[in-house]
């Protein structure tokens, strides 16, 4: 590693800071160092020019809370992904992307154009899901609708050769990268207890707060449930303003029909929400552990 962090080539050095190239995907299995190379390179760029930062990994989320897909600018004295604070989110309703590709695109997209709009380079940092199906549908469709000026591929050998064959004859711009060997692999245990962490913190000083139903419209990102036929009780949801953007997420404590009432514990909001959406991932404060209920379909 050099000073940056990461081994980066004075080529690729010379593509990243083409002002040309506004937005850079960057691909990669997990535990591949994908967290380490873009703080990196934004430790550098950030002294350069604006930049912004969109994090698609609703999993393992840096930038805003578990089940989100986050942006933030990077300040001149970046101190890294987890000292940002995020601007804006998208509620994916899930801790995964697969069974839930249609959130996690749509995410991408809007949180994207927020972030382009104010800045002049965007790096993307995404999953390490990338194998089959899944992976390499989800990885294609981003590619597809971003539409990005850099791909940066971190591979251990060739295993993201199924994701970059349909571009080969397109003028596409692909830059494969080796990680460093020094890059830790992470147990399933220290990811789940990441995620449950990162919400705790996020529900830090939240309290149980009193909605009427028939205020709400309600969003499903899945399949939609009838709210007086089963028991919603820590589900994590989100709630959207006027503008049908998220607010602030949520965890549903009881849902009373009988008395149109439903009950979150949330945050403070500036103004009242009009919309709930209601994924499929709940906070099992039993067991400390975020996980999906639905079937992964």
């Amino acid at each position: 590693m050099d000073e940056r962090g990461f081994s980066i080539p004075d080529e690729l050095w010379s593509i990243i800071e083409d002002p040309q190239k506004r937005l850079i995907l960057v691909i990669g299995a997990s535990d591949t160092g994908k967290t380490t190379f873009i703080e990196s390179i934004a430790r550098i760029l950030s002294s350069r020019l604006s930049l912004a930062i969109v994090d698609l990994d609703m999993g393992q989320s840096h930038i805003g809370p578990p089940t989100t897909i986050g942006w933030a600018r990077v300040p001149v004295d970046f101190r890294g992904l987890s000292s940002l604070k995020e601007e804006g989110f998208y509620f994916t309703g899930t801790v995964t992307p697969a069974g839930s590709l249609l959130p996690a695109i749509t995410g991408a997209r809007l949180m994207v154009d927020r972030a382009m709009s104010t800045s002049d380079k965007v790096i993307v940092d995404t999953t390490g899901l990338v194998s089959e199906p899944a992976g390499r549908a989800l990885k294609q469709f981003k590619i597809e609708i971003l539409r990005p000026d850099l791909i940066i591929c971190l591979e251990r050998s060739d295993e993201l050769r199924h994701i970059k064959e349909p571009y080969r004859h397109q003028n596409m711009r692909f830059y494969t990268l080796r990680p460093p060997s020094e890059v830790r692999q992470k147990s399933p245990f220290e990811r789940a207890e990441y995620r449950y962490r990162m919400m705790e913190g996020y529900l830090e000083g939240s309290a149980i707060k009193e909605f009427r139903i028939s205020e709400l419209g309600t969003l499903f990102t899945r399949e939609r449930l009838n709210l007086d036929t089963l028991s919603l009780k820590d589900r994590i949801v989100s709630l959207r303003d006027s503008l049908n953007r998220d607010m602030g997420l949520g965890v549903i404590e009881a849902v009373k029909p009988k008395e149109g009432k439903i009950y979150i514990r949330t945050r403070e909001f500036p103004q009242r929400p009009v919309t709930i959406v209601i994924g499929k991932a709940v906070m099992d404060r039993k067991e400390r552990a975020l996980r999906n209920i639905s079937p992964l379909i």
